[in-house]
């Protein structure tokens, strides 16, 4: 996993985007990294508790600023091959400071999850997704 603070700094930067291929990069509107493990915990017989973690649960939650080329392009992530499995992807996060330079945040996941929505009003589109990650690591560089 990454270092939280690596992560926060990519987060806090001035504009962020989502890379989805093919040198696409769509604008994020937000953006959420949940690092989660599933707990067990086991009492002794010495009234002790012993716990044990699971592999992470972790996603990445998210809402983008799209128009439709964008849209057919994360669409064809959410289904399923021929085994029943989401196709898995190396995702990439860039944020870009005031200055102009650049962190990317590198993680491992399916896209199990995509809402469209019309921006009332304005008639711009909205996605909100999760990306599951598959990996135990996320790379900051």
């Amino acid at each position: 996993m990454g270092n939280i603070g690596e992560v926060t700094e990519v987060i806090n930067n001035e504009k962020l985007t989502l890379d989805v291929g093919s040198n696409t990069y769509i604008l994020m509107q937000d953006l959420q990294i949940n690092i989660d493990r599933p707990i067990d915990r086991q009492v002794t017989s010495g009234g002790n508790a012993v716990y044990f973690y699971g592999t992470g649960d972790n996603f990445i939650q998210f809402t983008l600023l799209c128009s439709t080329p964008e849209i057919a392009s994360l669409n064809t992530l959410t289904e399923r091959n021929g085994d029943g499995k989401l196709t898995s992807t190396s995702w990439k996060i860039v944020g870009t400071d005031v200055s102009g330079l650049t962190k990317t945040i590198t993680a491992v996941g399916t896209l199990p999850h995509l809402e469209i929505a019309r921006l009332s009003g304005v008639g711009g589109v909205v996605i909100r997704g999760r990306i599951q990650l598959t990996g135990d690591t996320i790379s900051v560089a």
